[in-house]
């Protein structure tokens, strides 16, 4: 997915690691270094399981080429200090999901609302449901 603000290409990294400090800056900061714009970020921390999750969209801060295998190479170094899990793909890579529902379909409807208006960048290949109360809405 291109910037809407510009022609420049965006990418997207979702991490998960064990909750602790730092973990923020570390990914932050080797976006700082590596000359990127950080367009959306987005953390939590499950506190239950004691992990932290992340997912940032980023563009090239320059008219640099992106090198994706460098870039990850680099990256690696980093998040392995914290034991990070993590993946970049290009914002407009479509995750193909399938959606589980069962009688109710303020979630179905919700769901494929932000899929038709866009919102959701992701292919849905099915729809799976033990009921067949919402098969008009699936359609």
């Amino acid at each position: 997915m291109k910037d809407k603000q510009s022609s420049v290409p965006t990418y997207v990294i979702t991490a998960d690691c064990p909750s602790r400090s730092g973990t923020v800056d570390v990914v932050t900061r080797f976006l700082v270094e590596q000359s990127c714009y950080i367009n959306e970020i987005h953390s939590f921390v499950d506190t239950t399981e004691n992990r932290f999750f992340i997912r940032i969209e980023f563009r090239l801060d320059s008219d640099a080429t992106f090198d994706q295998a460098e870039f990850s190479e680099k990256f690696e170094q980093r998040a392995q200090q914290f034991a990070m899990k993590w993946q970049l793909t290009p914002s407009d890579y479509q995750s193909k999901v399938v959606i589980m529902v069962s009688k109710h379909d303020h979630c179905l409807n919700d769901l494929l609302y932000r899929y038709r208006t866009g919102d959701l960048n992701i292919q849905i290949p099915a729809i799976i449901s033990n009921h067949p109360n919402l098969r008009e809405l699936a359609n």
